[in-house]
């Protein structure tokens, strides 16, 4: 199972609200890590997803074009949970 190669045989005690969600696919990735309470960044370097993102509510800032902006945004989530 690929969650026992990235986590042994235990995975770590981390809530949903705790894990930022980095994917190309605005219904598999954005907006299903949104649904269980993820933060998440829909990523479009080709700006092709941001009239279907803004049309299904998905603020711009979560829509990114590089994925040069994650630090930034890791930043940005780690200082709003002080």
């Amino acid at each position: 199972h690929v969650s026992r190669l990235l986590h042994g045989r235990t995975q770590p005690d981390v809530a949903p609200g705790q894990v930022l969600h980095v994917g190309d696919d605005l219904e598999k990735d954005y907006l299903a890590a949104r649904a269980v309470g993820m933060h998440a960044l829909l990523f479009d370097p080709d700006g092709k997803a941001a009239d279907a993102a803004a049309e299904r509510g998905v603020p711009a800032s979560d829509v990114i074009r590089s994925l040069a902006e994650v630090p930034s945004r890791i930043d940005e989530l780690l200082g709003a949970a002080v």
